[in-house]
């Protein structure tokens, strides 16, 4: 209860002190901010448990990412693509070890990493949806104070995809998309561009550029990348299930101030978007620092941090993402880029144990559903026998009281 008292009333003083700043017209470049050093100490009960389970992973003798343990026998998840050439793991204890890559996850850019350590602090979870917009969360690394702190910005969502690198020269339509089972979904239609001048609204569902169909926002984008500003398109939609087609001239495609200040002050990790679905919150971490945990107050993860996005902005893989996916990562059903180099012993010993763990968990979690339907069926033959015994009863009763009601014969 400590953590959560000490952090309220630090924040409480932050908000009537920057007030009180704002008034004086005397404001502080960090005395205010989420990094200050007081509320980093605030923060290091909030810490204490789950740095266990965080590591530093290393590449080339280089900080890579930060890495979560998910298993006490040495199962690791961090993200993948800071991932240049061979892991090394260093433990919170300054123990290390060489790290092999059992499995990845291509759309999550996680990977799972498997050392030989035992008997290790593993990952204590918790749904995202317990970390309400506003949520205080915490970073831990493997020191004593955490590497960052913020707030949840926005709930757990399906991220809207970008495109890794746009053609700048391509004609732009204007639109933020969502995926939806008819085609895409526009979500917003930014002003002044070709989308708000054809009459395109949000909600509308697009189902076809020209002749050719669109059935996914990867399919729209590769469309409008070939054509050029001031090119005309038919947009083909669905607007409240009724078929429509739209004329739109092309426009430029332009880097607007708000993506120029987004990259400003904060370098940005290199994967950044098309993740399956994202917590978003303002904590400042570096892109080496992606692959640990984000924890809430009670020190539950809620999350593993995936990567910075912009300034203001980070994303975590939500913590019941991140669990639905473990055992297939740990038995190499998800197995990444395909190696054409033969499998070393430890990365044949990591198979193995891979498919051990997950023959046990399949193991106790049949042996679990065995117990219970032994205990439904005898409960269900216990229901039987009473059942039983009171019809039983009852017809007695009933050939009793069908006795009594009949009428007493008299001698002729």
């Amino acid at each position: 209860m400590s953590r959560w008292i000490s952090v309220a009333i630090y924040s409480s003083v932050l908000c009537l002190s920057m007030v009180f700043s704002t008034l004086q017209a005397q404001p502080s470049n960090t005395q205010f901010q989420k990094s200050n050093s007081e509320m980093f100490a605030a923060m290091t009960e909030v810490v204490a448990k789950p740095s266990a389970f965080t590591v530093r992973v290393r590449c080339a003798d280089k900080d890579a990412a930060l890495g979560t343990i998910v298993g006490p026998d040495g199962w690791i998840v961090t993200k993948y693509s800071e991932l240049k050439g061979p892991a090394k793991v260093v433990l919170k204890d300054g123990r290390d070890f060489d790290a092999i890559v059992v499995g990845v996850h291509d759309e999550a850019d996680l990977a799972m990493l498997k050392i030989s350590a035992t008997k290790l602090a593993a990952a204590d979870w918790r749904e995202s949806k317990a970390a309400d917009v506003g949520s205080w969360l915490a970073t831990p690394g493997i020191s004593k104070e955490p590497i960052a702190v913020g707030v949840v910005s926005v709930n757990a969502r399906v991220a809207a995809k970008e495109p890794a690198g746009p053609n700048m020269n391509s004609g732009f339509l204007g639109i933020q998309m969502v995926p939806d089972e008819s085609g895409v979904k526009v979500q917003e239609v930014q002003p002044r561009t070709a989308a708000q001048k054809a009459g395109i609204k949000a909600g509308d569902v697009i189902v076809g550029i020209d002749d050719t169909e669109v059935s996914n926002r990867d399919q729209l984008m590769e469309l409008l990348q070939t054509k050029k500003p001031g090119d005309t398109v038919t947009v083909k939609l669905l607007r409240d299930g009724t078929r429509m087609e739209l004329k739109a001239t092309l426009g430029r495609r332009t880097l607007d101030r708000g993506s120029m200040q987004n990259s400003m002050g904060s370098v940005l990790s290199e994967r950044r978007t098309n993740f399956p679905v994202i917590l978003q919150h303002d904590s400042v971490i570096k892109p080496t620092d992606c692959g640990g945990p984000v924890v809430d107050l009670d020190g539950r993860v809620v999350g593993i941090n995936i990567a910075r996005a912009g300034r203001t902005e980070s994303y975590a893989l939500p913590s019941e993402f991140v669990q639905s996916v473990l055992f297939d990562l740990m038995s190499g059903k998800l197995p990444g880029p395909v190696s054409t180099k033969p499998k070393t012993a430890a990365v044949r010993l990591a198979e193995a144990e891979a498919i051990k763990a997950r023959a046990l968990a399949s193991k106790t979690a049949a042996e679990k559903d065995l117990k219970e339907a032994e205990a439904a069926i005898a409960k269900a033959k216990q229901e039987i026998e009473a059942e039983r015994i009171k019809a039983e009863a009852e017809k007695k009763k009933a050939e009793a009281d069908k006795k009594k009601a009949e009428p007493e014969k008299k001698p002729e």
